[in-house]
């Protein structure tokens, strides 16, 4: 029975020096973590500064944009003046164009009139050479019949006489008529010419008028062209001045969006790193059951390089690093890689660890950081229908959560980073090649 005692009591201290060398180990890492650690500080901080780099050079697109933006809105505005300007001369110039059509109507009057006025009076001049001609005739028939009276042998000498005083009379009569005619004539014939004459000056100003007219309608004509070249400036200003004010509303939203998400990442991934207690927690219970398990104690993560199994089935679609957006001309720092895969695809642990962290940030949904030991974390964003709970171990491989895919699409976008304490790694170089 001694012996036994004795040999159990040997065993179980082979176990409990197995299991504080196991610790010591553990605790050598540690230490050696710590040491590298001063290493990641100058490289986070070497990071930092080259991020600060970029959000500058962000904020200086932002600044540009918005001197471009207000340099449009400027030039919308004075286009907006020059129409103003178009309009007004448009209106006063069709103001003079009604006055002179008004003008051109009274003179088309007028000379319709002067016309009227000229064909009477040349009606009047042919009245009166008719009448004078009429006397000339009856003064002509007269002489010849008196003359043949007079040569007449049974015209007795007291008729021949009587006649030739009558004739003489007559002709007397008929002179001091045809001189009142004539006068008449020449009296007609000057207010004719006068007639023709103002009928020459309202032609002449008429034409004026219409020159006048056919000047001020070019001019319209003019403005309006001006106008319409104008309003497609003032078109392309706007346009252009929205197209700025959206692309500074999305570089803003992106600049924000971008620190957000960061900083947030790095607080949580900042918080689990210093809470050593948890910390400590956790890489007991996960030694505790790796032990169970049989697997090492440490130094798995790190020979896992280039070995990690996928958290989904799909593509790369946005890499590691500083991204271009060659649309806006910006670069964005992309803390992770951003795989997309099937609708509602299964997201895996791609190793085993405990959960430490599930939570919600804005730009990246539902967020699951888990722990797999020596200070390595890996982070899942985008996702739902999470299946774990925190503080739950999981094992490599085992579904975590779904991906959330966008309405009325078949594909999922999901967010993939690995971080060794507050340092960001690049996945694509840890994950197995495809």
């Amino acid at each position: 029975m001694i012996y036994c005692k004795t040999k159990s009591c040997t065993i179980f201290n082979l176990i409990i020096v197995g299991f504080f060398i196991c610790n010591d180990t553990s605790i050598d890492n540690l230490k050696k973590e710590r040491e590298k650690i001063q290493e990641q500080i100058k490289t986070k901080d070497k990071e930092i500064k080259e991020l600060s780099s970029e959000l500058k050079l962000l904020r200086k697109k932002i600044t540009k944009t918005t001197n471009n933006l207000n340099t449009a809105t400027k030039e919308a505005i004075d286009s907006q003046k020059s129409l103003i300007v178009i309009d007004n001369d448009i209106k006063e110039t069709q103001k003079i164009l009604s006055n002179i059509e008004k003008d051109l109507s009274e003179l088309d009057i007028l000379i319709n009139r002067q016309k009227k006025n000229i064909l009477d009076q040349e009606q009047k001049i042919d009245s009166t050479q008719n009448i004078i001609y009429n006397i000339e005739i009856d003064f002509k028939n007269r002489t010849q019949k008196t003359y043949k009276l007079g040569i007449n042998k049974n015209t007795n000498w007291a008729n021949k006489k009587y006649l030739k005083r009558l004739n003489r009379y007559v002709d007397e009569s008929d002179k001091i008529k045809e001189e009142q005619y004539q006068s008449r004539v020449a009296e007609l014939a000057g207010i004719k010419k006068s007639l023709e004459s103002n009928l020459k000056e309202l032609e002449i100003s008429l034409l004026s008028k219409q020159k006048l007219y056919n000047f001020k309608k070019n001019a319209i004509q003019s403005l309006i062209s001006s106008r319409r070249k104008k309003e497609k400036l003032l078109k392309k200003l706007t346009d252009q001045k929205n197209d700025l004010e959206n692309s500074l509303k999305t570089i803003k939203t992106t600049e924000k969006q971008k620190e957000n998400a960061i900083e947030s990442i790095k607080k949580k991934i900042k918080q689990l790193s210093i809470d050593k207690e948890q910390n400590k927690k956790r890489t007991d219970e996960l030694i505790r059951i790796r032990l169970e398990n049989n697997k090492q104690i440490s130094g798995n993560f790190s020979d896992m390089k280039g070995k990690l199994i996928w958290p989904t089935s799909g593509i790369i679609v946005s890499k590691f690093g500083n991204q271009l957006n060659k649309e806006l001309k910006t670069i964005t720092e992309n803390i992770g890689i951003d795989i997309q895969c099937e609708k509602d695809a299964s997201i895996v642990s791609v190793m085993d660890g405990i959960v430490s962290l599930i939570s919600y940030i804005p730009g990246h949904g539902n967020i699951i950081i888990i722990d797999h030991g020596e200070d390595y974390s890996t982070v899942y964003a985008n996702i739902v229908k999470i299946s774990i709970y925190e503080e739950q171990y999981v094992k490599s491989g085992q579904i975590i959560a779904k991906t959330q895919s966008p309405a009325n699409s078949n594909k999922s976008l999901m967010h993939f980073e690995i971080w060794k304490k507050d340092k960001n790694l690049n996945p694509e170089g840890w994950l197995k090649k495809k």
